[in-house]
């Protein structure tokens, strides 16, 4: 218990204690503040606490964990923050107290239905930009961030509330700001499967957090952490495209005819010939076979793409124009493994570079087309491809649905081997070659 005296009398104590919450054994930890005989509880936001990780005596986190670290700072801070209103203030009161120390926490110790979890459930139940539900895309992004959040609260074993992200005054501010910023490092150097994730995939993370938080002030009232650092603009790193000959393999490996992998080599030479994403596949409707081409809409933007039905794409319509689109194709994580046997079969192995960006170090390595091949892969070609044939830019966009400057900075990877050659140099075998 912490105590203040002021002309020789004590004036206020402040004590933390964990209040367990039902029958988990776990507790709330809360503060309580006495002064003039008048008392006030605050819950901190740090909740689900198992009672082993309290040493109740020192009133701090055991361990040396960096929650545990964090936390007691935490607690640090606000010591020293009620110590200083108390022996500064000419006049102090509880709620001068809760003003200037806990603003915006409400004096109460009941936060069901207030966790990040919570909230952010609501979020994506909810949120409508612009007035419209997200797309199926959109939602099941923000869904990725939610798990990766509740794997975070189970890594720091401490589930949240609203109010640990809440910032008005400098001390909240830096609570609010340390508790993301441990987040983005649980991302960075653990994440949410086990695997630490890439600095662009950190980057969309934060990005939706920071759109949750938005969402979550306006609809509490109450002013949540800003200025996020997102991280750098998100692009597209040292990917790359097929050639035209990698192309004309896949279009030309024999496979068992009705079996998974005939399925997805199909799907393979319409996204090669559509730049359609993965989310767009089953989208098309392969009863218009017969017509030129048919619009469809993107779940991931909202926009339109055309589907122009040249030759290949219509020999891959007519066999499904009876039965529509099997359900091999219809599982992203499934049809990527299946992508990269086709393409082992296809005989690609050519050598390519997979650069990949950890707390802004590049790691690089050279792995054979088959390993690296994926969905989005065939959006990339057709680009490409596209552009090197002389097909103008804003014809490609039409197709694919895309801006001119997104086709340029994610899907346009120019084969260099192939620009040399166009240029007509050529490696020098003998001296007569000079």
């Amino acid at each position: 218990m912490l105590k203040g005296k002021r002309k020789g009398r004590v004036k206020y104590s402040l004590k933390f204690y964990l209040k367990i919450q039902g029958s988990n054994n776990r507790g709330a930890l809360i503060a309580n503040v006495t002064h003039a005989s008048k008392r006030i509880k605050v819950a901190l936001g740090l909740n689900y606490i198992e009672p082993q990780r309290w040493d109740k005596e020192l009133q701090r986190f055991k361990g040396d964990s960096l929650p545990a670290l964090q936390a007691n700072q935490e607690l640090d801070a606000l010591r020293t923050a009620v110590g200083t209103y108390f022996t500064s203030t000419d006049e102090p009161t509880l709620q001068g107290l809760q003003r200037e120390v806990f603003p915006n926490v409400p004096n109460s110790t009941d936060s069901d239905g207030a966790t990040v979890v919570s909230w952010f459930g609501r979020f994506i139940e909810n949120h409508k930009p612009k007035g419209k539900r997200p797309t199926a895309n959109t939602l099941a992004s923000y869904r990725v961030v939610l798990r990766a959040w509740q794997a975070y609260e189970k890594y720091a074993k401490t589930c949240y509330d609203l109010n640990a992200l809440r910032a008005m005054g400098a001390m909240q501010d830096k609570r609010a700001r340390t508790t993301v910023e441990s987040f983005d490092r649980f991302l960075a150097e653990v994440g949410a499967s086990g695997q630490p994730l890439t600095d662009n995939s950190r980057a969309k993370y934060l990005k939706i957090f920071n759109t949750f938080l938005r969402w979550a002030e306006k609809e509490t009232g109450q002013p949540l952490l800003r200025g996020l650092n997102t991280g750098s603009e998100v692009v597209a790193r040292a990917s790359f495209a097929l050639t035209e000959a990698e192309r004309e393999a896949i279009e030309a490996v024999e496979l068992p005819q009705g079996g998974r992998m005939h399925h997805v080599r199909n799907a393979m030479v319409m996204a090669l010939y559509t730049g359609l994403r993965f989310s767009e596949w089953t989208k098309v409707n392969p009863s218009l076979w017969r017509e030129a081409s048919q619009p469809i809409t993107m779940p991931k933007t909202g926009r339109t793409a055309i589907v122009i039905h040249r030759a290949p794409v219509r020999r891959v319509l007519k066999e499904y124009s009876e039965t529509g689109f099997p359900l091999v194709v219809k599982n992203n994580a499934k049809t990527n493994e299946l992508i990269k046997q086709v393409a082992k079969a296809a005989g690609l192995t050519r050598l390519v570079t997979s650069t990949f960006a950890y707390d802004g170090t590049d790691h690089s390595e050279l792995v054979p087309v088959c390993d690296a091949i994926s969905t989005h892969t065939l959006r990339r070609t057709k680009v490409t491809l596209d552009l090197d044939s002389g097909v103008p830019l804003r014809d490609v966009c039409l197709e694919t649905g895309q801006s001119e400057a997104m086709a340029r900075k994610h899907y346009d990877r120019p084969n260099i081997n192939q620009h040399v050659e166009r240029l007509g140099v050529r490696r020098i075998i003998t001296e007569e070659n000079e």
